[in-house]
């Protein structure tokens, strides 16, 4: 027992601590206000308003509520410091009496020590220690207990949150797989790993009263296991939740089939708007389209569908976004392919924003109207669909139909990177990076009066290998125009936007381009370039091709067959007795 005064020194040190501590009740108040403030709070007390029952919602006032909860903490910390100082003053009591009663019977002259003095000791530290309410144990249980019935009435509310932006699947494997891993940790902790602390702690007393500390390994290893379940149970929790967490994420999918011909009605005009998910949409036949507005007003809300992430104010808010995916899949099963999405008004019938994905396999998409609200923005021609700030579009078949059939605009300019850079502190935020893509493999592309196909700025990347794209009163079907970047500018170039190996071409002669290169004069099917086609310049001096050649190098003997022939090596070429040396 002759450490009994070094186990004082802890016990002092809190007492003195809890001696000097009081509670700084001037500032309380404008801490809370600030804390309101920052957190807005009022906005936060009118929304619970929305959904308390009655007017309860009147009455709320969180400010009031914290205070009440710091009073309350306040006045229970007095209560819980009496309950410790009690427990220290009874831990002390102990370590006196066995030091006093072991120090009287070493003075009998009878031995050195009773071995009844540290049995007696450690069962009364133990007694003390676990049995009091208000040990660390019990308020453990109390937590767990209180986490346990907290869960079961917040993930719903989540889940219900989630469902409502649109991630139906995430909201429901989430909340199923989270509350019952939920509930199998908490049973864990109560039923197994409790236990057996209660268990350590027997073996650690048992340890103390025995000699020779016998019992001392078996509560290390007790410990050891203790500590390695619940370190396992929780990794893999975690691990799981994740995994739950991408394929949920990936899972957030639905097909919409049409039985009926469906015209979106709305006070103020909106479509629809798609900020996440994954939707496949079939036509099965019918009409998706939108009512008549006797307005000359157009805003995105206005398309039949936008799709667009959710709106971003701050860095994390963009970063998000970034990570949000919205896709759309128009198809149509009908058998005559029928079925049709259909603007009425003026502006796009279809707009893919930043990280959209839009892919046409089938069914129309057609603006059917006569007003063309485009200006020099760009940002709401009379089109079949939009691309405007990093939207994607994978064209693969279907009809595309308006007074231009597919508009690309949005640049991402120096200036525009610059300003994320300074707003969000986002870097590299920058047309190749984030600019629009289209890919166009099949499909008719339609325009009425304007183009098929208008690249008003550069995109990030556009690939044509299909498609047929057609003008009714334009020159050209196909037109890029140039895009400005402050000082530079970069060049409007239709043939760009080919696929490797691929050309433009009309009844299976290749099409002839604007004078400036921007254009694709008249109607356009993008097809492969024939075999062994060749440029030469044609009797009047202009540069043709013709394909279907026939290689001529030194291993020909014969070409006598009517046709196109082109050399490509040195060589000499006898023809009716008559030596032709050709070379370079």
């Amino acid at each position: 027992m002759r450490y009994a005064s070094k186990a004082m020194i802890p016990l002092l040190v809190l007492a003195l601590a809890v001696l000097l501590a009081r509670p700084a009740q001037a500032a309380e108040s404008d801490v809370l206000v600030r804390q309101g403030e920052a957190l807005e709070l009022d906005k936060l007390t009118e929304a619970a308003g929305e959904y308390a029952p009655g007017d309860a919602g009147a009455q709320v006032d969180l400010n009031e509520g914290l205070q009440s909860i710091l009073d309350t903490g306040s006045a229970a910390l007095w209560g819980v410091v009496r309950k410790a100082v009690r427990s220290g003053i009874l831990l002390l009591t102990v370590v006196l009496l066995c030091a006093l009663g072991d120090g009287a019977y070493s003075g009998t002259g009878f031995g050195t020590s009773l071995e009844i003095v540290p049995i007696v000791g450690a069962l009364a530290i133990t007694a003390v220690a676990v049995t009091d309410v208000s040990s660390l144990i019990g308020m453990g249980r109390q937590a767990l207990d209180s986490m346990d019935s907290f869960s079961k009435v917040l993930l719903p509310t989540l889940a219900a949150a989630t469902a409502a932006s649109g991630a139906v699947t995430t909201a429901t494997v989430q909340q199923v797989s989270t509350v019952f891993f939920v509930d199998l940790l908490l049973r864990l902790i109560r039923q197994l790993l409790l236990p057996l602390v209660y268990l350590y702690i027997g073996l650690l007393t048992a340890a103390a009263c025995l000699p020779e500390n016998r019992l001392g390994a078996i509560a290390e290893a007790l410990k050891k296991l203790v500590t390695w379940i619940l370190t396992t149970a929780l990794l893999v929790f975690t691990i799981y939740l994740s995994i739950v967490r991408i394929i949920s994420g990936s899972a957030d999918s639905a097909t919409v089939k049409l039985l009926a011909d469906v015209t979106i009605r709305h006070e103020d005009y909106s479509g629809i708007k798609l900020e996440k998910g994954n939707i496949t949409l079939d036509l099965n036949g019918k009409t998706l389209s939108k009512s008549t507005r006797d307005d000359n007003v157009f805003y995105a809300r206005n398309a039949v569908f936008w799709l667009s992430p959710p709106e971003a104010t701050t860095k994390d808010e963009f970063l998000a976004a970034l990570q949000t995916h919205a896709r759309l899949t128009v198809q149509d099963s009908s058998a005559d392919r029928s079925g049709k999405i259909v603007q009425p008004n003026g502006g796009p019938a279809v707009i893919g924003a930043l990280n959209t994905i839009l892919t046409v396999n089938g069914g129309t998409i057609e603006n059917a109207s006569s007003v063309d609200l485009d200006d020099d923005s760009h940002l709401k021609p009379n089109c079949a669909v939009l691309l405007s700030g990093g939207g994607k579009a994978v064209i693969n078949g279907g009809t595309l139909r308006g007074m231009r059939g597919v508009a690309v605009t949005g640049y991402i300019t120096k200036e525009v990177e610059g300003l994320y850079k300074d707003t969000f502190g986002i870097e590299g935020y920058n047309n190749d990076t984030y600019g629009n893509e289209l890919t166009v493999t099949g499909g008719n592309i339609c325009a009425t009066s304007g183009e098929g196909l208008i690249v008003y700025e550069k995109a990030k990347k556009i690939e044509l290998s299909g498609g047929t794209f057609t003008t009714q009163s334009n020159a050209y079907s196909i037109w890029v125009a140039d895009t400005k970047d402050g000082e530079q500018t970069f060049k409007g170039d239709a043939s760009s936007l080919l696929a490797s190996g691929c050309r433009y071409e009309n009844n299976g002669t290749e099409c002839v381009y604007s004078e400036d290169g921007k254009g694709v004069t008249g109607n356009a099917t993008v097809a492969l370039r024939p075999a062994n086609e060749y440029a030469y310049i044609d009797k009047n001096g202009n540069l043709a091709t013709q394909a279907n050649c026939t290689e001529i190098t030194e291993r020909t003997d014969d070409i006598s067959t009517p046709g196109w022939y082109v050399v490509k090596e040195n060589l000499t070429i006898s023809l009716l007795n008559i030596s032709i040396t050709i070379s370079n």
